[in-house]
């Protein structure tokens, strides 16, 4: 009578598995929805990394992307990697939210690089981002080998607290 338990077992999980695959075609679970919270509120980054900025790099579109089959590592990697966050956060909110948290990276320096094109570099010397020209900004001036963008930061540390 082993034969009744594994029929069964299978039936269940033929079921759990078309389950998944009706979730996964279901309007239920489509995207309505992406809340973004962007930490600090106060940043000149807010300009080129800001709400509307934020969802074109998580490369997600509401109204066609179902949220049981979401790849929330992609979307964090797809922003993560644009490089003006210090962290971020991507969570399901079912059944059709996508809430999506960053930490900015701050503007400590600007960094100008041989072909003469200005970046960003933060408080711990990382590059990120390039300078819009239209934006006013009093930032110090580093013009070094990116190798050395670190130690240019802990000399304007240094300066700054003389």
């Amino acid at each position: 009578m082993v034969l009744f338990p594994t029929a069964l077992f299978a039936l269940a999980l033929a079921g759990v598995g078309y389950g998944t695959y009706a979730a996964r075609q279901s309007k239920f679970f489509l995207l309505k929805k992406i809340e973004i919270s962007v930490e600090p509120r106060e940043s000149l980054n807010q300009r080129k990394a800001g709400p509307g900025q934020i969802r074109s790099w998580s490369g997600v579109q509401v109204g066609e992307e179902n949220l049981a089959q979401l790849d929330l590592a992609g979307v964090h990697s797809r922003l993560f990697n644009s490089g003006w966050f210090r962290a971020v956060r991507v969570r399901k909110r079912f059944p059709s939210v996508l809430e999506i948290s960053v930490n900015l990276r701050e503007p400590y320096a600007l960094w100008q690089a041989p072909n003469g094109r200005l970046s960003f570099i933060d408080s711990e010397g990382t590059r990120f981002g390039e300078v819009d020209s239209s934006l006013s900004i009093d930032l110090p001036l580093v013009s070094t080998p990116e190798t050395r963008t670190q130690d240019a930061v802990a000399f304007i540390h240094r300066w700054a607290e003389s």
